[in-house]
């Protein structure tokens, strides 16, 4: 019987500051995977995410129509906001499945589904407001293929959608094998180019040693809003650990995971 089943267990955090009001975002995340190999060449696995999310705002660095003075925006009139940083807080849970199907040692697909805020927080730094977040569904395909002994192409294209909005982003990441340590993990360096369609150019680069990866990237605003901030976008940075499950006897079977080195 070539079939199998895990337990993966996952966590995350996300820290993030945009705009004068210096609108920050702080969410940590625990998730929970079953994975069930359907075949020796498929795989369905069905994940569930909890996260607990901060965010503040200091309404002192804004300007607002209250401070209008006929001339110019007056900053020591009031603003009629909250004084100061301002705190909110909620839970968002998630949930989706996802099919890897693997034909041969130098193809791996993911094709996944999910959506985000299912109970439907409500995210607001007013009393009383009600400001609820909707539901995000998300669709992901990733596709990894070795294409010689140190070339793996990744592309992919992701979409989410949620109320009147939508996004959409395609690209890939180059992974280039440039050595390995005495365990036999490999060290990759990686870069990509993205394009999220309407809006920016991505650039992607990292670095894999072993279980750990350090990536950066940088969004280029391509869209209408450019000349108002002068291209810029976001620079984005993530520390990620893979762990590595035991090659006993019986246990490497247990699993398909895309390692081409």
């Amino acid at each position: 019987d070539n079939k199998s089943k895990w337990l993966g267990v996952g966590l995350a955090m996300f820290s993030d500051k945009a705009g004068d009001g210096n609108l920050s975002l702080l969410q940590l995340q625990a998730s929970l995977a079953y994975h069930l190999q359907l075949s020796q060449y498929t795989m369905l696995s069905v994940g569930l995410s909890g996260a607990y999310v901060q965010r503040s705002v200091n309404f002192d660095n804004l300007t607002f129509d209250a401070q209008w003075d006929g001339m110019t925006f007056n900053t020591h009139f009031a603003n009629g906001e909250q004084p100061g940083v301002v705190k909110t807080n909620y839970y968002t849970v998630g949930g989706g499945v996802n099919l890897a199907i693997f034909p041969n040692e130098n193809l791996y697909i993911k094709l996944g589904g999910g959506v985000a805020n299912i109970n439907k927080p409500t995210e607001t730094f007013y009393k009383g407001g009600k400001n609820t977040l909707d539901m995000r569904p998300e669709a992901t395909l990733d596709v990894l293929v070795k294409t010689g002994p140190v070339l793996i192409i990744n592309p992919s294209v992701f979409y989410a959608t949620q109320n009147a909005a939508s996004e959409l982003v395609v690209g890939s990441l180059f992974r280039t094998k440039l050595g390995e340590n005495e365990n036999h993990m490999p060290t990759q360096l990686i870069l990509g180019i993205f394009d999220r369609i309407g809006d920016a150019a991505i650039g992607v680069a990292g670095i894999q040693l072993g279980s750990i990866q350090f990536m950066a990237n940088y969004d280029f605003t391509m869209s209408s809003l450019a000349p108002y901030n002068n291209g810029y976008g976001a620079l984005e940075f993530s520390l990620i650990y893979q762990g590595r499950y035991p090659n006993n006897q019986g246990i490497k079977k247990m699993y398909t995971c895309p390692r081409f080195f």
